[in-house]
């Protein structure tokens, strides 16, 4: 395979190794006996083997990870060690991952346009809580919310937008919702 995978904060990651040797210098009998494999995955930056991640398959040459293992926008390697027990000696194999930024889905229950006649108490309901941001398993718990309100025509009033905002135009976190 590659010796780098692009992959999502939300993506799960299989990697799987091949590991054989040639008995007695003989290149035509590969085998895999007497053979030990473990998976390491490290912080590219660092160096650092994350001790805390490990792989979900029994298959000591399959590394499984589940969604949400790495951080987006980080960068990673994980690394296939094979040792042969007769002989004490070993080798490995690396293979460079890369987490990529999914797009925030922005879900606004209330439409994005509307019509409002100057003079008028007519509310309007705004709801994007069910915007999620993929990259975390903690969907939107996280986000912060930042409204704003244009007046676009007619010209005629500076104070039609924010006056009646139970929100005041700038960063709200933790409240996706809004009344104009």
């Amino acid at each position: 395979g590659s010796a780098s995978r692009s992959i999502l904060a939300s993506d799960n990651l299989i990697l799987t190794g091949k590991s054989i040797v040639h008995l007695c210098g003989d290149t035509s009998v590969p085998s895999t006996s007497g053979m030990l494999h473990s998976w390491g995955v490290f912080d590219q930056n660092t160096g650092v083997e994350l001790t805390s991640i490990s792989s979900l398959s029994s298959d000591p040459l399959k590394l499984w990870l589940s969604a949400y293992t790495f951080e987006a926008g980080r960068k990673y390697y994980a690394r296939l060690t094979s040792f042969i027990t007769a002989t004490s000696v070993s080798s490995y194999s690396d293979v460079k991952i890369i987490v990529g930024f999914s797009d925030l889905v922005a879900i606004i229950d209330g439409g994005s346009v509307h019509y409002v006649r100057p003079g008028t108490m007519n509310a309007i309901y705004l709801d994007a809580s069910a915007s999620a941001d993929s990259d975390t398993i903690y969907g939107n718990e996280e986000l912060e919310y930042t409204w704003h309100c244009e007046q676009i025509r007619p010209y005629m009033s500076s104070t039609l937008c924010g006056v009646a905002m139970d929100v005041s135009s700038g960063s709200s976190s933790g409240n996706p919702r809004v009344r104009v």
